[in-house]
């Protein structure tokens, strides 16, 4: 109630002097003549200030019935908005999750293992064992970049920090991942098939080593690359194939682990089902995006 009279008080004292000033005035003799009784004035202003009462009461009531329905219809939009927002971000998500499981996938561990325990040891017929080696890499290779592109594509340029700290981890894996594949492949095709003595072939292992060592490289690998290697065994590819192509396999292995993608990607989608559900929860705060 007190906070009722202290926003209308002006209206209340209004409501109080108007019968009174009125009565007053009727009581005070004129200083001109008026036509009519003094009841008759009585009732004029009587039905005068009923009137504008009335009329201030329904353009008050008005007022406040249209501001409601704006209100309303605001929040009837903000709320369409962000359902429509939520089953978008929803439905990005479910791909996210079948690309993010192809990617995954497409790292064929099991592959890239079958394929170093054929290297490590040299067949009768080392050129069909090359083909055939590079053809699986080359499958190995296109599997993957298709994975790894179908991926990056879903996410768009305007990154969260968090999205693009969990994009940045990511790389890293395919950056290690092609590395490594980008290794054996140039290891099968220009030095592994060569017949001959270690120190007979050395000259062409070093040249072969340092031209693809200065080669501009796409793919950052934390390990060791290949040539690394190769120097550390002392060019010595024929008699240390086997060590070789072990260090390089677990060189890239201790960056790319299994464990570590999946936490990841899990990570990711977690972070992204949270993104979305902060929609659902800013409508029932009602607040908008």
């Amino acid at each position: 109630m007190i906070d009722i009279v202290k926003k209308y008080w002006l209206v209340i004292l209004l409501v109080i002097i108007a019968p009174i000033s009125i009565n007053y005035f009727i009581l005070k003799p004129a200083f001109f003549e008026f036509v009519g009784k003094d009841t008759d004035w009585l009732n004029f202003w009587g039905a005068y200030i009923g009137t504008v009462l009335s009329s201030f009461i329904a353009f008050y009531v008005l007022h406040k019935q249209l501001n409601q329905n704006q209100n309303e219809n605001d929040n009837n939009r903000r709320l369409q908005i962000n359902i429509l927002h939520y089953q978008q971000k929803s439905q990005w998500l479910t791909e996210l999750k079948i690309k993010l499981a192809e990617y995954y996938k497409s790292f064929s561990f099991n592959d890239m293992n079958e394929i170093a325990d054929r290297i490590l040891i040299k067949e009768t017929n080392a050129s069909m064992q090359i083909k055939e080696v590079r053809a699986s890499l080359k499958q190995i290779i296109d599997r993957f970049g298709i994975a790894d592109f179908s991926k990056g594509i879903m996410f768009s340029n305007k990154l969260t920090k968090e999205e693009g700290d969990f994009i940045a981890k990511l790389k890293s894996y395919s950056d290690e991942f092609c590395a490594l594949l980008e290794d054996i492949d140039w290891y099968m095709f220009e030095v592994f098939g060569h017949n001959g003595g270690d120190d007979l072939l050395r000259g062409m292992y070093v040249n072969k080593t340092k031209e693809y060592q200065q080669e501009k490289h796409t793919h950052i690998s934390q390990g060791q690359r290949i040539w690394d290697i190769i120097i550390e065994f002392n060019y010595q590819i024929t008699s240390k194939n086997k060590e070789i192509i072990s260090t390089r396999m677990k060189e890239a292995m201790q960056y790319i682990e299994a464990d570590d993608i999946q936490k990841t990607i899990s990570d990711l989608i977690d972070y992204e089902q949270e993104t979305i559900n902060k929609i659902l929860r800013r409508e029932e705060n009602g607040t908008e995006q």
